[in-house]
C-alpha cells in the first residue's frame, strides 16, 4: 500500500515539475500549478524530502516570474537608448551644417543665412540609418552617428528617415529663434547638451519618459506622398 501511495506521490511532483515548466512558457496558468500542488501536500505519506523538492521548484518559478517581467520591460529601455541616438544624429547634423556655413561666409554669418541652414537640415532626406545590434542591444546608426554599425542597418520602409526629420522639425518648432542654436554652437557650447540633455523637448537623453516619436501620431505617417504634405506645413 505504502509502495502505491509513494509511486502515486512521485509521480505528481513530475507532474508538478512538468506544469511548473509550461507555465515558465505560458502554455498552462499558476493556478493549475497550485492546485496540484495542494493535492501533493495534502497526501498524508509524503516525504519531507519531497516536499522539498516542490518547494524549491515554487520558489524557482517565482524567480523566473519575476525575471520574465524585467524582460518585457527591456524593450521600453531599448526604446528610451534609440531616442537618444536619434537626438545625437540631429544634433550633429546641425553641428554639420553650422561649420559649413562658418567655413562659406569666413565669419559670423547673417540671421537670414542662419534660418534657412536650419530649415535646411531639417529638410534633408536623413537617408543611410537604422538600427543595428551593438553588444546584444538595438542601437541607432547612420551618418554622423557615433555608433559604428556591427551589421546591416535596419530601416524598414523609411521609417527612421521620418523619425528623425520629424524630430528635427520638433527641434525647431520648439525653439523660438532658430538663430539660438548657431550661437549656441558658435560659442563653443555644446548642441547636444542643448538639444538633448534639456528639458522637456530637449531631455531625450536625461528623461526615461520623453514621450512618442514626433509624427508616430499621424493618422497617415506611413504614406509617403502625404507625410511629405505634412513635413512642408513646419
Amino acid at each position: 500500500m505504502f509502495l502505491i501511495k509513494h509511486k502515486t506521490n512521485v509521480s505528481i511532483l513530475n507532474h508538478v515539475k512538468g506544469l511548473l515548466s509550461q507555465h515558465l512558457y505560458g502554455k498552462t496558468n499558476s493556478h493549475t500549478v497550485l492546485l496540484l500542488y495542494h493535492v501533493h501536500y495534502l497526501s498524508r505519506k509524503e516525504t519531507m524530502k519531497t516536499h522539498w523538492h516542490l518547494l524549491m521548484f515554487m520558489m524557482v518559478h517565482m524567480t523566473l516570474c519575476w525575471a520574465t517581467v524585467d524582460v518585457e520591460d527591456l524593450s521600453d529601455t531599448e526604446e528610451i537608448v534609440l531616442k537618444c541616438d536619434a537626438c545625437k544624429i540631429v544634433s550633429n547634423k546641425f553641428v554639420e551644417a553650422f561649420g559649413e556655413l562658418h567655413k562659406e561666409g569666413g565669419g559670423t554669418p547673417n540671421d537670414e543665412d542662419i534660418v534657412s541652414v536650419s530649415e535646411s537640415v531639417c529638410d534633408d532626406a536623413w537617408e543611410g540609418f537604422g538600427v543595428t545590434i551593438v553588444a546584444d542591444e538595438e542601437r541607432l546608426s547612420g551618418p554622423g552617428s557615433e555608433v559604428i554599425a556591427t551589421e546591416k542597418l535596419i530601416d524598414e520602409d523609411g521609417m527612421w528617415s521620418r523619425r528623425l526629420q520629424d524630430m528635427c522639425d520638433e527641434f525647431l518648432a520648439e525653439i523660438n529663434d532658430e538663430k539660438s542654436l548657431y550661437h549656441t554652437w558658435a560659442s563653443g557650447n555644446s548642441l547636444e547638451e542643448y538639444i538633448c540633455r534639456g528639458m522637456g523637448t530637449f531631455a531625450a537623453c536625461v528623461s526615461d519618459d520623453w514621450g512618442p516619436w514626433p509624427g508616430d501620431d499621424y493618422d497617415d505617417y506611413d504614406d509617403a506622398v502625404e507625410f511629405d504634405d505634412i513635413h512642408d506645413e513646419f
